[in-house]
């Protein structure tokens, strides 16, 4: 007969809960570093990024949608591209219908717009060139702009490391348990 008692169920049982708690917990945190990515990598490549909040560039372009703008000169800037510009303190994101470089201005227009925008837009407004945009993610990035949506964030991550810490307690209590 052998001096050591066979395993119960409880103890293989034991392991399993540990690991999916620290797991859980890991994967929280991994997804709001992953969901940051998409604010502070574009800034490093020199581009910024604005949610789209209205359907005025739809369907190339759809409401919920993020676009990373990149600095250009405006002179550079052909019919056809995609610009990002300032108006009345907010931005916009329509495509350019016509250069006017000796008025310095851009004819614009929204995609889903049947005319031209009313008012010509002037260089100073440019912000930029739109040189991506992703369906989606924009809707993502609105809870990084309130302070009630940062602290929400704040306690997700919080809760992500403390059940991290707790699946290693856990584990850890376990494997005193065994010895």
């Amino acid at each position: 007969m052998s001096d050591k008692a066979p395993k119960s169920k409880k103890s293989k049982g034991g392991k399993f809960f540990p690991a999916l708690v620290k797991t859980t917990g890991l994967l929280i945190l991994l997804v709001l570093i992953l969901s940051s990515f998409s604010l502070v990598l574009p800034r490093l490549f020199g581009c910024e990024a604005y949610t789209v909040v209205s359907g005025s560039m739809a369907p190339e372009i759809p409401v919920g949608s993020v676009v990373y703008v990149r600095s250009a000169a405006p002179e550079t800037v052909r019919a056809g591209t995609v610009i990002a510009f300032s108006s009345g303190g907010s931005t916009v994101v329509h495509r350019v219908v016509e250069n006017q470089s000796e008025e310095r201005s851009f004819i614009t227009k929204g995609d889903a717009n049947e005319i031209v925008d009313f008012n010509a837009v002037p260089y100073e407004q440019l912000l930029g060139v739109v040189s991506l945009h992703l369906p989606v993610i924009g809707e993502l990035l609105l809870l990084y702009a309130s302070r009630t949506s940062k602290l929400f964030l704040i306690g997700v991550a919080f809760c992500g490391l403390l059940l991290t810490v707790l699946g290693d307690q856990l584990g850890a209590a376990e494997r005193r348990r065994e010895a």
